[in-house]
């Protein structure tokens, strides 16, 4: 059996830092872009920095004055408890002809509950407007929220059940429903049920974008902890994306926030977040905590790349991912780092067909070689020493390589620009970055001369970029 890499800390480090110079394009100069400074009271700088807003305002300003948006008004459904409508930081920004209530509770119940307007200003509390908290998306006129009640004054949340079916509902209507904030969680909802909703969702573009939660010390939600909907953000090719709360420090996860790299996509501000407060009519501000604020942060990032962006849903949530920067606190965290919406605007677009990774600017493959069967490791190398040996195997790395299931890595061929056929026996995801796939192809002997070969694979009758490896 081919043993895996024997240092999995040094491989990932190793193969993010090849990624982000081989993939993430840089995102283009803030040279004479100002940075945008609203001039709300409760403005958070180190907030706001930490996202990077202040120039993704500036350059979604740049945009409405020149090309304008390119998709159309986005909203996001907020599953939660009483929206305070009539806020003067959220009046305005909440489609009140749309608001919906499954709970039942007396209005006067209703009003003594803060969490949903809190969860609502994150993401849309009016911005510049010389009052309370900025948001992420409250400069932008083409955002909106609807308030989907579920969770009742006493903190029990009801089935989401009902809320899917009215954000189907209402994208039927031709209301632009884009993503689904669900700032709550629980154990044990791991359900043939819930999995069909979520398709459901997503056949309409419709992302979640769910808490990972919080207990003492946090926990892992790959290993020993899980926590409904935010799980679903494991699954193979997932509409869920699961976001875990920053410290104030911006650079590491706070200590009580849950993680893990293969369930949890992202990270946003989670501590001392600024946000409306109902309970105080007059200043109505205040700060909260927790990952509740951290996925709307996520949410409204989205929405703002699906409007002056990106209008593909899988699309726009990839740049959401790839534009996120990856910090040495996050590693073994999050999938991908650190919520960067102007990264997210501005970063040209990846690949959208299957693609072989390679070194910047070169067509020479990113891969790792085996020199034998029993070979401790894959060592990082282009120039792959074969001799007289049978057994060389080298692992190359592809994108929008996604193998339906029940499909094998007999789905999957790899040749030389000389037509020569190469076995592929085995395609499987890279730890920690599932959306990249590892592909270990045997070199028969008959590739042992010295020189350059040219190697692409195949899927579903699309084939990649040749990626060029060195044989010495």
């Amino acid at each position: 059996m081919l043993k895996r890499i024997s240092n999995l800390v040094v491989f990932i480090a190793l193969l993010l830092i090849a990624f982000l110079l081989v993939v993430r394009i840089p995102k283009v100069t803030a040279q004479g872009l100002q940075e945008f400074v609203p001039n709300d009271p409760k403005y958070s700088s180190t907030w706001a920095h930490q996202l990077d807003l202040p120039l993704a305002w500036a350059e979604m300003q740049r945009i409405e004055q020149t090309t304008g948006p390119v998709g159309p008004d986005a909203v996001v459904l907020v599953f939660d408890g009483w929206i305070n409508a009539s806020h003067p930081d959220l009046s305005g920004h909440v489609l009140t002809q749309y608001n919906v209530d499954y709970t039942g509770e007396p209005t006067y119940e209703q009003q003594n509950h803060d969490h949903g307007s809190q969860v609502a200003s994150v993401i849309i509390a009016g911005t510049n407007n010389g009052i309370g908290p900025t948001s992420v998306a409250g400069l932008s006129s083409h955002v909106k929220i609807v308030s989907v009640k579920i969770s009742a004054t006493n903190g029990t949340v009801g089935s989401p059940y009902p809320g899917f079916q009215y954000a189907l509902d209402l994208k039927n209507q031709g209301v632009n429903v884009v993503a689904i904030n669900c700032s709550f969680g629980g154990g044990g909802d791991d359900t043939a049920t819930t999995r069909q909703w979520l398709q459901r969702l997503k056949a309409q573009g419709i992302y979640v974008f769910a808490a990972a939660g919080q207990q003492a010390g946090g926990g892992n939600l790959d290993t020993n902890t899980q926590l409904y909907p935010a799980q679903y953000g494991a699954d193979f090719d997932s509409n869920v994306v699961a976001v875990a709360a920053l410290d104030t420090d911006g650079v590491s996860i706070s200590a009580n926030s849950n993680f893990g790299p293969n369930t949890v996509a992202v990270a946003a501000p989670g501590v001392n977040v600024p946000v409306v407060s109902t309970l105080d009519p007059i200043n109505g501000s205040a700060n909260a905590s927790g990952t509740s604020e951290s996925a709307p942060e996520a949410a409204a990032a989205y929405a703002l790349i699906r409007v002056y962006k990106e209008p593909d849903p899988f699309k726009a949530a990839l740049r959401l991912k790839m534009g996120a920067v990856m910090l040495p606190n996050l590693f073994g965290k999050v999938g991908y780092g650190r919520v960067d919406v102007y990264n997210s605007l501005t970063m040209a677009s990846p690949p959208s067909t299957l693609a072989l990774l390679t070194e910047p600017n070169s067509n020479r493959a990113l891969a790792f070689e085996s020199p034998t069967m029993s070979a401790g490791s894959f060592p990082l190398h282009n120039d792959l020493t074969l001799g007289t040996d049978t057994n060389t195997r080298v692992m190359l790395f592809a994108m929008n390589l996604d193998l339906q299931p029940g499909e094998t890595a007999s789905a999957v061929t790899a040749q030389t620009q000389g037509g020569i056929q190469l076995p592929v026996e085995s395609v499987l995801p890279v730890p920690n970055l599932p959306w990249l796939k590892q592909v270990i192809v045997k070199l028969p002997n008959g590739l042992a001369s010295p020189g350059d070969i040219s190697i692409s694979i195949t899927a579903h009758n699309i084939t990649s970029n040749q990626g060029i490896i060195s044989i010495r």
